[in-house]
C-alpha cells in the first residue's frame, strides 16, 4: 500500500512539473541565474537614456556637459540631473530573482506586450517595462533576448515618465549648500539695503551692514529656500523686459563662481532672471518668505552666554 502511495506521489510529482513546463515555456537565457538584472549597469558610465512607448520617444544625452532632452518643439534643454540619476539607479535595483513567467505568449498579462511596454535603453541595455497582473497594477521587466518575466517595483516605471516635458529641468539655480561661502542680498526699494553674510569655520557671520555674528538657522532656511525653488513656468527673455526689480542675489560658492539671481515684480507672481540659465515664473509666497528671511539676519543674535 505504502510503496502504491509512493509511486502516486511521484507520478503526480513530474505531471506536476511538466504541465509548469508547458504553461510557461522553456527557460530563457537568464531564468536560472538570480541576482541583478543588469550585470554590466555602470551608472557612471550611462551616457544616453533612451524611453520609447506608444506615447512617443524621449531621448536624453550628455556628452561633458549637463544632460539634455530635447522638446516636442525641437529645442533641446537641459534635462533634471536627479531624474535621471533616479532612473539609473531604478535600473540597477532591478533583479532576475524568481520569474514569474518564460512563455512569449504571456507577456500581455504583464504589460509587455508589443504596442504596451515602455522600452528603456541605456548603457548598452535594453529592457522593457509593463503594469499588469491580477489587480493591473504591479510592474515587471524584460530584458531584451531573455523570455523570463521578472517583478519590479511599482516605483520602476514612476522613474520612466514618457512626456519630454517632464524630463525638463525646473530648478531656477543649482548649487551645494555646503559649497556656498557667501550670500549677498541687494533691495532694490527705498532703503536700497545691501545684506551680506559669510560661511566660516564657525558658523555664520554678517558682514554688511555690519561685521557681527548671525543666526545660524536662518541662513540654511535661505539657502534650503533657493534650491528648491521650481518654475512654474519658462518664459522668453524678452517677457522680463520693463518689470520693476525687488532685489538680487548673489551666491558665491568656494570655486569662486557665483550665482545671480534677480527677483522681478510680477503682481501675483515673480519673475527670476537666472544668468546662464533663463527666465522663469515662480511662486511669489517663496520669495517673500527667502527675502524676509535674509532682513530678519539684521536682527541681534541671541545670547549664548
Amino acid at each position: 500500500m505504502r510503496r502504491q502511495l509512493f509511486l502516486w506521489l511521484a507520478t503526480l510529482a513530474v505531471l506536476l512539473g511538466v504541465y509548469a513546463a508547458v504553461r510557461n515555456g522553456p527557460a530563457g537565457p537568464g531564468a536560472e541565474q538570480a541576482g541583478p538584472l543588469l550585470r554590466d549597469l555602470d551608472p557612471a558610465a550611462v551616457d544616453s537614456l533612451s524611453i520609447s512607448s506608444p506615447a512617443g520617444t524621449v531621448e536624453l544625452t550628455r556628452s561633458e556637459g549637463p544632460w539634455t532632452v530635447e522638446l516636442d518643439d525641437g529645442r533641446t534643454v537641459r534635462a533634471d540631473p536627479l531624474m535621471v540619476e533616479r532612473a539609473v539607479a531604478a535600473l540597477g535595483s532591478l533583479s532576475r530573482d524568481a520569474p514569474v513567467s518564460l512563455n512569449p505568449e504571456r507577456r500581455g498579462l504583464f504589460g509587455l506586450g508589443a504596442g504596451s511596454a515602455t522600452v528603456v535603453e541605456a548603457g548598452g541595455n535594453v529592457l522593457s517595462l509593463g503594469r499588469g497582473g491580477a489587480n493591473g497594477n504591479s510592474a515587471y521587466v524584460r530584458l531584451e533576448g531573455d523570455d523570463a518575466v521578472y517583478p519590479a517595483p511599482p516605483s520602476v516605471l514612476e522613474a520612466f515618465p514618457t512626456e519630454r516635458e517632464a524630463w525638463r529641468d525646473r530648478a531656477v539655480v543649482r548649487f551645494r549648500r555646503r559649497e556656498v561661502r557667501e550670500l549677498i542680498y541687494r533691495g532694490h526699494g527705498e532703503e536700497g539695503r545691501v545684506v551680506a553674510i559669510r560661511s566660516t569655520p564657525d558658523g555664520w557671520f554678517l558682514t554688511r551692514p555690519e561685521r557681527r555674528e548671525a543666526h545660524q538657522r536662518p541662513p540654511d532656511i535661505i539657502l534650503l529656500s533657493i534650491a528648491q525653488a521650481r518654475a512654474v513656468e519658462f518664459l522668453e527673455p524678452g517677457d522680463a523686459d520693463g518689470l520693476p526689480t525687488s532685489y538680487e542675489l548673489v551666491l558665491v560658492l568656494s570655486d569662486g563662481s557665483e550665482r545671480h539671481i534677480e527677483v522681478l515684480d510680477a503682481g501675483e507672481d515673480n519673475i527670476l532672471r537666472v544668468a546662464g540659465r533663463g527666465v522663469f515664473r515662480v511662486d511669489r509666497e517663496r520669495f517673500d518668505l527667502i527675502e524676509s528671511t535674509i532682513l530678519s539676519l539684521l536682527e541681534e543674535p541671541p545670547d549664548r552666554g
